[in-house]
């Protein structure tokens, strides 16, 4: 090999391992915000979850068992 012909493949070398790491770079980024985005996802779920057991207590303290059909029954139907 030439001097310029190894100087030519040390550039090209060293041109792939920089694309490699920005590559890294941005895969690492990637995950980052992945990470994040399945946080607030689980948080969000959290924050549901207690909405929803807070809800069914607070019905279950005004007697509703869930066994009786919305439409039907209960004090509230004329007839």
């Amino acid at each position: 090999m030439s001097s310029s012909t190894s100087n030519a493949y040390v550039r090209q070398l060293e041109e792939c391992i920089v694309e490699l790491q920005e590559a890294n770079r941005r895969q690492e980024e990637e995950r980052k915000k992945e990470k994040e985005e399945r946080e607030k996802e689980k948080e969000e779920r959290i924050k549901y979850e207690k909405a929803t057991s807070s809800i069914i207590e607070f019905l279950r303290g005004k007697g509703f068992t869930g066994a009786e059909p919305f439409g039907n029954g209960g004090s509230s139907s004329s007839g």
